[in-house]
Order: C-alpha cells, then sequence, then structure tokens
C-alpha cells in the first residue's frame, strides 16, 4: 500500500509537474502572442504614425509648393512691374540725353562753322597777302627787266654811234688821202721817181695799219658779242636761281601752311577733346547732381513718413483689398495692408523680403493719384513743350515711345 501510495504520490507528483509544466508552456505562449501581438499593434502605430507624418509632410510639401508658386508669381509681377518701370524711366532718360546731345551737337557745329569761317577769312587773308608778295615781286622783277632793256639799248646806242664816228673818221681820212693824192700826183709830176717809192712804201704802211685798225674793230666786235653771251647766261642763271629761289619760298610757305593747318587741326583736336572732357565732367556733375537730389528727396519722404501722423497717412480702399485678396495674388487683408506701406511690423518683414529681391514696394491709388498730379505739374512748368513737338515730328526722330506733355 505504502509502494501505491508513494508511486500513486509520484505520479501525482509528475502530473502536478507536468501540468505546472503545460500551464507554465501555456503562460509562455500567450505571452509571446500577447507580445507579438503587442509588437503587432507597436508597427501598426508606426506605421500610422509614420503614414499620418508623410501625409502631413505631403501636405506641408504641396502647401510649400503652392507658397513658393505665389511667392514666385509676385516676385515675377513685381520684377515685371519694376522692369516696366526701369524701361519707362530709361526711355525718358534717354530722350533727355538724346535731347542734350542733339543741343550740345547744335553748339558744337555752330562753334566749328564759326571757327571754320575765322579759319577761310585768315586762309583768304594769308592768300591775298601773298598775292600781294607774288605781285610785289613780279613789278619789281619787270622793273629789272625793263632796266636791263634800257641799258642794251643805251649800249647799243653808244656802239651805232661809235661805227658812226668810226666811219666819219674813215671818210675824212679818204677825203685827206685824196687830197694827199692830189698833192702826191702834182709832187710826182714835180718829184722824180724816189718819192713815188717813198708814196708806195708809205701807202703799204697806211694799208697794213689799216689793216691792224679792222682787225682791232673786229676783236672788239667779238669781245662785245661774247660779253653779250656772258651777260645773257648770267641774265639766265639769275632768272634760274631767282625761279628757284621763288619754288623754294613756294614750298616754304606750303609746308608752312601745312603746318599751320596741322597746328590748326591738332589744336581743334585738343579742343574737341577737351570739350568732350569738359561735357563728360559737365555729365558726371550733373548725375551727382541728381543722385544727391534724389537721396536728398528719398531723406525728406523718409522723415515725412516717419514724423507724419496716422491721420495724414493714405487710406487703404475695399477695392484694392478686394483685388489684393483675388486670384492669383490671394493675399490676406493684413499682408495686402502692410504691402501697401500700411502696417509697420508686416511692412518690414515684407520690405526685408523684396530688398533682397531688388524689389521696391507699390503705393497707394490715392498716393499715385497725387504723384501723377505732381509729375504733370513739374511736367508743364518745366519741359519745352515746343521743342519737344519739334522733335517728334522731326523726320529723323524713330524712337518708339513718344512722350506727351500736356498742354500748359
Amino acid at each position: 500500500m505504502l509502494e501505491d501510495s508513494t508511486e500513486d504520490e509520484t505520479k501525482n507528483l509528475k502530473d502536478k509537474t507536468a501540468q505546472k509544466k503545460e500551464t507554465k508552456n501555456l503562460r509562455d505562449k500567450t505571452a509571446q502572442k500577447k507580445e507579438t501581438k503587442n509588437l503587432r499593434d507597436k508597427t501598426a502605430e508606426k506605421k500610422e504614425t509614420k503614414n499620418l507624418r508623410d501625409k502631413t509632410a505631403e501636405k506641408k510639401e504641396t502647401k510649400n509648393l503652392r507658397d513658393k508658386t505665389a511667392e514666385k508669381k509676385e516676385t515675377k509681377n513685381l520684377r515685371d512691374k519694376t522692369a516696366e518701370k526701369k524701361e519707362t524711366k530709361n526711355l525718358r532718360d534717354k530722350t533727355v540725353q538724346k535731347k542734350e546731345t542733339k543741343n550740345l551737337r547744335d553748339k558744337t557745329v555752330q562753334e566749328k562753322e564759326t571757327k571754320n569761317l575765322r579759319d577761310k577769312t585768315a586762309q583768304k587773308k594769308e592768300t591775298k597777302n601773298l598775292r600781294d608778295k607774288t605781285a610785289q615781286k613780279k613789278e619789281t622783277k619787270n622793273l629789272r627787266d625793263k632796266t636791263a632793256e634800257k641799258k642794251e639799248t643805251k649800249n647799243l646806242r653808244d656802239k651805232t654811234a661809235e661805227k658812226k664816228e668810226t666811219k666819219n673818221l674813215r671818210d675824212k681820212t679818204a677825203e685827206k688821202k685824196e687830197t694827199k693824192n692830189l698833192r702826191d700826183k702834182t709832187a710826182e709830176k714835180k718829184e722824180t721817181k724816189n718819192l713815188r717809192d717813198k708814196t708806195v712804201q708809205k701807202k703799204e704802211t697806211k694799208n697794213l695799219r689799216d689793216k691792224t685798225v679792222q682787225e682791232k674793230e673786229t676783236k672788239n666786235l667779238r669781245d662785245k658779242t661774247a660779253q653779250k653771251k656772258e651777260t645773257k647766261n648770267l641774265r639766265d642763271k639769275t632768272a634760274q636761281k631767282k625761279e628757284t629761289k621763288n619754288l623754294r619760298d613756294k614750298t616754304a610757305e606750303k609746308k608752312e601752311t601745312k603746318n599751320l593747318r596741322d597746328k590748326t587741326a591738332e589744336k581743334k583736336e585738343t579742343k574737341n577733346l577737351r570739350d568732350k572732357t569738359v561735357q563728360k565732367k559737365e555729365t558726371k556733375n550733373l548725375r551727382d547732381k541728381t543722385v544727391q537730389e534724389k537721396v536728398t528727396k528719398m531723406k525728406e519722404f523718409r522723415k515725412q513718413l516717419r514724423t507724419q501722423p496716422s491721420s495724414n497717412r493714405y487710406l487703404v480702399t475695399s477695392d484694392e483689398l478686394r483685388r489684393g485678396g483675388a486670384l492669383p495674388q490671394s493675399y490676406s487683408p493684413n499682408t495686402v495692408v502692410a504691402y501697401r506701406r500700411k502696417a509697420k511690423g508686416q511692412k518690414k518683414k515684407i520690405i526685408e523680403k523684396l530688398a533682397e529681391l531688388a524689389v521696391n514696394p507699390k503705393l497707394c491709388e490715392d498716393e499715385c493719384k497725387d504723384l501723377s498730379g505732381d509729375i504733370n505739374y513739374l511736367a508743364t512748368k518745366y519741359i519745352p513743350q515746343k521743342r519737344v513737338g519739334q522733335a517728334l515730328l522731326s523726320p529723323g526722330y524713330t524712337s518708339a515711345v513718344c512722350v506727351h506733355a500736356p498742354s500748359a
């Protein structure tokens, strides 16, 4: 019995241990199931949270994309408007510059014309002086030629007189010979043959003397002809020298005139360069003055905005609010007011954003009206309408933009 009880106890113990093991295993299984379930729930929650986060991120991204597109559209519109303003401003500046350059060109053309007239008058005076000098030289040359001709005629007259005298002397000697021959004949009749011989000898000596006289005369004539040739050659040489001297003088005068022209051209170029530098300096000074005036005006405007009370500021109309809140801008009323220079806090933020994009804020409608009225007043007061109309109606004007100034 004891053995049976011990066996039963052992059996019961074994069954209890087995039950305990089974219960333990069941508990472990249930715990594992719970853990797996919890893990699954956690993973499902994580997936859900992840999906929610993804959806929120997508919503944020879409929202950011919409905001970016809206901002891009706004910046694009602002850039387009600023570009249009800059183009209109540049066109106005170009028209003003064209007018200024045209006036400067007209002035320079007038100055050049006056200078050319002065140069022409100076050249005419120089040519007149040169002509007078050449005329004087010709007159002196003619006088010299006339004096030379007179001298030649005088010499010829003297020679003819000498020839006549020699002829008279010959005639006288011939008469003397005749009388002598008569005396000789009478003496021959009276005298003897010796006297005849003496007379023959005397005749021969006389003939020899006549021959020597004739040879001397021919020699003198040859010497005179040679002297004439020499004098003629000397005259020709002097004439050639005078011609060469005149040519040299003419070339020297041409060189002088050329040098004077070159000097005048250099002076003109230096004057033009100086005028250009002066014009550049004037344009630079005008630009600096305009920039300073703009800076001073901006400072005064900012001071007025700072010191101006809220009652004097321009109001934003309901139409502007509706247009700012409509598509494609879709602004809120606060942003519209800040965008129109009214709200201080949002205005600063928007101005900072726009300053990064190099864009200036807009004006209100009432402010624009007042500004356009002031511009019309300035245009009627200071713009020369007749000159603008003539420039626009001129055939050479081909600008695409036509600025209409209001009538006074």
